[in-house]
């Protein structure tokens, strides 16, 4: 799995990308806070970097609005629905988020 988890805004939403190595499939990821489940959701969104890139044809794209957060800090964690694979963690805090992966 390819990926990465490249923003996360408090209250707001979680960016990233998600794709099989050897396929142009779209991946299914679920985004977790606290280790729950808040969404699943298609990475089929269209991103001109990833194009740029040659990371397929650049559909691999998620933005998942994220519930408002009543505590902080908070642990988010992508995950692709593949193989459980961790695309990307972040903590946010009451100041913001800071992405990691």
């Amino acid at each position: 799995m390819q990926g990465a988890l490249d923003s996360v805004q408090k209250g707001a939403q979680v960016r990233g990308w998600a794709k099989q190595p050897l396929s142009d499939e779209r991946m299914l990821i679920r985004v977790l806070v606290n280790n729950v489940e808040v969404a699943e959701v298609l990475a089929d969104q269209f991103r001109e970097d990833l194009l740029r890139n040659k990371i397929g044809d650049g559909r691999h794209g998620f933005l998942v609005p994220l519930p408002m957060l009543t505590h902080t800090p908070a642990a988010i964690e992508v995950i692709a629905t593949t193989d459980n694979s961790t695309i990307g963690t972040a903590e946010i805090s009451r100041a913001g988020g800071r992405a990691t992966g």
